[in-house]
C-alpha cells in the first residue's frame, strides 16, 4: 500500500515540517495492483518532501495526492516513427498507473531547470535556488525508473508540484513483470553508495 509509504516518509521530515509550521493534507485514493519495494518508495517520497519542505515558506502548505491515472508510456518519438503500427487491441483511458502529486507553496521552478531537475549533476543559482536537492531528486528518479515508473516536475504561479507514477501490474502476486528482487537488492545497495 502506497500510503504507507507515504506516512513513513511524512514521519521522516515531521521535525522541519514542525519547524517551519507547515500544514500537510494527504488525500491517497486506494492503491492496489501496485509492486514495489517499500523501502525504495519511500526513499523517493522522502526526497520529495524534503525538498518540499525545503522550499515551501513559514506557515505554508504541503498537498499530497495519489490516484489511479491514465499514464500514456508510447512516446511522441516512437508514435512518428509507428504511426501505422498500433499494438493496442482497444482504444482505452482506463487508468493504468498510479500517481502521487506532492505540490508546495513555495516558489516555483525556473522554466529553464525544469526539464534537468531530475539530472544528477544538473544545477541552477538564482533567488529560487532548488540545487542543494538535486542529489536527491536524482535519486528518486532512478528509483522510479527502476520501477518502471516516470517522474517529473511542473512549475506553478503558487509553487511546484512534483509527480510520480507507478504503473499497475496486471497480477501484483507475480514479480516477473518487474525488476525483481536480486535486481533490486543490487539497486538498493548501489543506491546507499
Amino acid at each position: 500500500n502506497i500510503r504507507d509509504s507515504i506516512d513513513e516518509a511524512l514521519g521522516d521530515v515531521t521535525l522541519f515540517l514542525e519547524d517551519k509550521r507547515i500544514l500537510v493534507s494527504v488525500d491517497v485514493e486506494s492503491s492496489e495492483d501496485l509492486l514495489f519495494e517499500p523501502s525504495q518508495i519511500q526513499q523517493a517520497i522522502c526526497n520529495l518532501l524534503d525538498n518540499a519542505c525545503k522550499f515551501t515558506p513559514r506557515d505554508g502548505t504541503i498537498d499530497i495526492r495519489g490516484y489511479p491515472f491514465f499514464w500514456e508510456r508510447r512516446s511522441a518519438e516512437v508514435a512518428i516513427i509507428e504511426r501505422s503500427i498500433d499494438r493496442r487491441s482497444r482504444q482505452t483511458k482506463a487508468p493504468n498507473s498510479f500517481r502521487v502529486d506532492i505540490r508546495d507553496s513555495g516558489p516555483g521552478i525556473p522554466e529553464a531547470v525544469v526539464e534537468t531537475i531530475f539530472e544528477e549533476f544538473s544545477s541552477y543559482s538564482g533567488g529560487q535556488d532548488r540545487s542543494g536537492w538535486v542529489l536527491g531528486l536524482a535519486i528518486s528518479r532512478m528509483i522510479l525508473h527502476r520501477h518502471r515508473g516516470r517522474i517529473w516536475a511542473e512549475s506553478h504561479p503558487d509553487g511546484a508540484v512534483f509527480s510520480f507514477v507507478l504503473p499497475f501490474q496486471p497480477d501484483a502476486s507475480n514479480s516477473a513483470g518487474w525488476a525483481g528482487e536480486s535486481e533490486g537488492a543490487h539497486f538498493a545497495k548501489s543506491v546507499e553508495n
